[in-house]
């Protein structure tokens, strides 16, 4: 008979030698510490069992409050992401059908319709073959239209298709009708003085070689070109470059005072982040403060502990709320950055010719653009993470084409490390620096300089 099944006056010894099935094992270890060691529940304290309890179910609450919290943040910045799509696709739509009928507008003349719906940007609009406003109501034969277009600040010598100016497609438009070319050549011979009392050159050569005279068909139109004074548009075009640097020079002023702007907000912004940093170790430091007492009461025998876990739950909340403050401060921040370095590259794109692809920055500035990508510029930050765990978790190789920052590396920092060692960037490079003497070596000169340093 198995021993579980026996019946003796000995109970006690039975219980011993009796095996215990694995749900009592499993309750055993798994007993609450506030239990007494006999297993007795009666005997524990009750307060010390309704305050573990209260704790566990504030703790729970919490991890609750937590998670919802952190799901509505992901819901609301991917709501923040969608509707910044969808106003970014809205506005490119809009603006180009308002390019589409200050086109239509130009090329039939209707003055007062461009008049409505004219803003700077669209006096410059072009096309898909980049034939501009001023070039389409040249070839439409509407002198209004011209003459509202040049007023507006159009630029009568730009080039569209096959490098045509606005004047050459205006000659070019006496070869619409024959039927009507008395007509038409009063219309063209209109605009053609528009144009050049406008400062229109007549020398400029087109992508075939021509220039408006030699496509010229009528006699008026050619001899209108042929006795044009150049000396009157050579004078037109120094005042109309004069006009265009006042300008910029007024923009320029403009442009430095948005960028004082946007460095005086960044950093305010930086000081509201180091505030807010401060105040987070502060409630870190407090939290600490409050488990180390804690701790020392349980050592001391305090009785009344749920109080003290009341204290370290209040400041574990106190350190939640400063870390979503800092949260809040981070992003401001960053999106203070990002506005400055985007009024700075446009700044630079301006004054300089440099139009290869990419996004210039700083190397401080790496960390935000490439690979937290604020502002989402580059599209990879993710990529770029994932990549970068699998080269930390599993050694796969992590390229990242950084285009002539190797240059402006070698030319900026070599010369730096070399100061402090003429191989040093090669013991980098290839792992020498690992090496124990070799890393002895450069430690013994860094300590050596700053002691210089110190003296000094």
């Amino acid at each position: 008979m198995p021993a579980r099944h026996c019946r003796t006056s000995r109970p006690q010894e039975v219980q011993d030698i009796v095996p215990r099935e694995p749900e009592e094992q499993a309750a055993e270890k798994h007993r609450s510490p506030i239990a007494s060691d006999d297993g007795d529940e009666s005997s524990a304290d009750p307060v010390l069992v309704e305050a573990t309890i209260r704790y566990e179910e504030q703790v729970e609450e919490l991890s609750r409050q937590a998670y919802l919290k952190m799901v509505q943040k992901y819901r609301e910045e991917q709501e923040r992401k969608r509707l910044k799509e969808q106003e970014e696709e809205e506005r490119v739509r809009l603006a180009n059908r308002r390019k589409k009928c200050m086109l239509e507008s130009a090329y039939e003349g209707k003055v007062f319709q461009m008049r409505a719906i004219l803003q700077q940007e669209l006096i410059e609009c072009e096309d898909a073959n980049q034939n501009s406003a001023l070039s389409e109501a040249c070839i439409g034969g509407s002198p209004e239209a011209v003459k509202f277009l040049i007023d507006h600040g159009a630029n009568v010598n730009s080039r569209g298709q096959f490098g045509r100016t606005p004047l050459y497609r205006a000659v070019f438009g006496g070869h619409l009708d024959v039927a009507q070319v008395g007509f038409l050549t009063v219309l063209t011979k209109s605009i053609l003085k528009i144009l050049l009392q406008h400062g229109a050159d007549p020398r400029l050569y087109a992508d075939d070689g021509q220039r408006p005279i030699e496509i010229a068909s009528d006699v008026a139109i050619h001899d209108l070109l042929e006795n044009w004074d150049i000396s009157e548009t050579d004078m037109l075009l120094r005042q109309i470059n004069l006009y265009h640097k006042q300008e910029e020079a007024q923009l320029s002023r403009g442009t430095q005072a948005m960028l004082t702007r946007l460095k005086r907000n960044v950093q305010q912004c930086e000081k509201s982040y180091q505030i807010v940093q401060q105040k987070v170790c502060k409630a870190y430091e407090v939290l600490n403060q409050r488990i180390l007492e804690y701790e020392t009461a349980k050592v001391n025998g305090y009785e009344n502990l749920s109080l003290l876990e009341q204290i370290i739950h209040d400041a574990e909340l106190h350190v939640e709320s400063t870390k979503v403050e800092l949260d809040k401060a981070r992003e401001k921040l960053q999106q203070a950055r990002l506005d400055l370095r985007d009024e700075q590259r446009k700044d630079k794109r301006k004054n300089s010719e440099d139009d290869r692809p990419g996004i210039v920055c700083s190397l401080k500035d790496l960390d935000d653009i490439l690979f937290r990508d604020v502002g989402n510029r580059l599209g990879m930050a993710r990529k770029l993470r994932i990549s970068l765990l699998g080269a930390l978790r599993y050694g796969k190789p992590m390229v990242v084409d950084l285009m002539e920052l190797d240059s402006a590396f070698e030319n900026l920092c070599r010369p730096r490390f070399e100061s402090i060692k003429s191989t040093l960037m090669e013991d980098i490079i290839q792992q020498r620096i690992r090496e124990p003497f070799v890393y002895v070596w450069i430690a013994k000169i860094i300590v050596r300089r700053t002691e210089i340093v110190s003296d000094q």
